[in-house]
């Protein structure tokens, strides 16, 4: 094993990361063991009360190799590039680095609470530059799903206000009383009269669809809500059906973003903080992930999991000095 210590002008990446550049001293440590290199980058915080080093770990030769074939990231929105109504202070730095280095990426989310254009309200508010285009939902993979398959038929859908709007734009009738598909996401309004309708037709043969698996959400300054995923449990019971599942980490988001960009999974890179499913999408599509920590997601439950992503980082930025230019 040989191991050679270089130093490295810490500025640049201090400034993209948010770092105080006036307390970080920073080296690169190059391991090479049978025949490969490892590579690290460590920071060591010059105030005394902050002697821990900070690890920043490089993989090493064919994880690199893998993480430069991606043409697009698939971004998760929060808690990977902002936290409930904030931005991080690193993201807009992010976005133009991956611009920069000619990567493309758009932005993905299973919260079907909200559709596509109040994402880019949203996205605007936060100064993201963003297109409808960009932005795919478990809402938006659900319509397309169905428009795949027979189109616009009737519906029985349990959620907000905003997907019904969403759904009724694609030309769906959404409180059909013969429907062809219960769809199930996320509904604030959620009633036993509901539940129990919708349970009457999928007994009588309607498709059950469900928006997306996430069995709770965060919502700010309050502890986590019921998704999708807990009603979906309560109607397995009550029919015996069980859903099927179209956000993340299902693969129908992916097939939707690889169409519009002519790329192969091995091309697309999975970028969030929940394994279950920003990181199970990779053995499930064949996709590069990426977990950040500025999100659900503990070390201690990365550790106990059997969910590994390929690259674990601090936050999304960490990515840019691992990448090379297109």
């Amino acid at each position: 094993m040989r191991i050679r210590i270089a130093s490295q002008n810490v500025s640049p990446y201090s400034q993209l990361a948010g770092w105080p550049a006036n307390q970080l001293q920073k080296a690169r440590v190059f391991v090479f063991c049978a025949g490969s290199c490892f590579c690290a980058t460590v920071c060591l915080w010059s105030s005394p009360q902050n002697a821990i080093a900070r690890v920043s770990g490089m993989p090493h030769t064919p994880t690199l190799e893998r993480l430069n074939q991606i043409e697009v990231f698939a971004l998760d929105l929060d808690g990977t590039l902002y936290l409930g109504g904030e931005i991080f202070p690193f993201t807009l730095a992010f976005l133009a680095k991956l611009r920069e280095l000619g990567k493309r990426y758009v932005f993905i989310t299973n919260n079907s609470a909200y559709n596509q254009q109040d994402y880019l309200n949203k996205l605007s508010r936060l100064k993201i530059a963003a297109t409808l285009e960009d932005i795919y939902t478990s809402g938006r993979a659900t319509i397309t799903y169905l428009l795949q398959h027979g189109g616009p038929q009737p519906i029985f859908l349990l959620g907000t206000d905003s997907l019904h709007e969403q759904f009724r734009q694609a030309g769906f009738e959404t409180v059909a009383q013969k429907p062809e598909y219960v769809v199930l996401g996320f509904d604030l309004t959620f009633t036993w009269q509901k539940f129990d309708a919708a349970c009457r037709f999928i007994r009588r043969g309607a498709t059950f669809i469900a928006t997306h698996p996430d069995k709770n959400c965060p919502a700010p300054g309050q502890d986590l809500l019921p998704d999708c995923g807990a009603l979906t449990a309560a109607f397995e019971a009550a029919t015996g059906v069980t859903p099927l599942v179209i956000g993340k980490p299902e693969p129908f988001i992916y097939r939707d973003i690889m169409q519009r960009f002519s790329i192969q999974p091995h091309q697309l890179a999975m970028v969030g903080d929940r394994l279950e499913t920003d990181i199970a999408a990779g053995p499930k599509n064949g996709l590069f992930t990426i977990l950040v920590m500025t999100g659900v997601t503990s070390r201690d439950e990365l550790q106990k999991s059997t969910l590994q992503p390929d690259l674990v980082l601090d936050k999304c930025v960490d990515v840019i000095p691992l990448l090379t230019k297109n």
